[in-house]
């Protein structure tokens, strides 16, 4: 999260892995509410952390920081490291968290 474009990761390949269409939606609301485009991405190659949850049934997806090619920008390299972090990457990821507990506070106030 903290270089590069934020997106989300819908399906990864390498691991045979599709994340929840609806966890995607959710973020791409989320997104919208903070002025962010979210794009569902495919990646060829990694095992994020919402992969194992995806496998077991959970409705899971990543957010991820991306570089031109769609790849992960700085993850698990020696560039990985607090000096390349972006302050406006994490507190665009704050956001879209915070809006993520609202969107699914207005969706149990729905269903009340």
């Amino acid at each position: 999260l903290g270089a590069g474009e934020l997106a989300i990761i819908q399906r990864e390949t390498s691991v045979l892995t599709s994340h929840s269409p609806e966890a995607i939606a959710l973020l791409q609301r989320a997104g919208q509410r903070v002025g962010l485009s979210l794009r569902p991405m495919v990646i060829k190659m990694g095992d994020t952390d919402a992969a194992p949850f995806s496998r077991a049934g959970f409705k899971a997806a990543t957010l991820y920081g991306m570089d031109e090619t769609g790849l992960f920008v700085f993850w698990h390299t020696p560039e990985d490291n607090v000096q390349n972090i972006s302050p406006q990457n994490l507190k665009q990821a704050l956001d879209i968290c915070l809006a993520v507990v609202a969107e699914l506070e207005n969706e149990a106030q729905a269903d009340a």
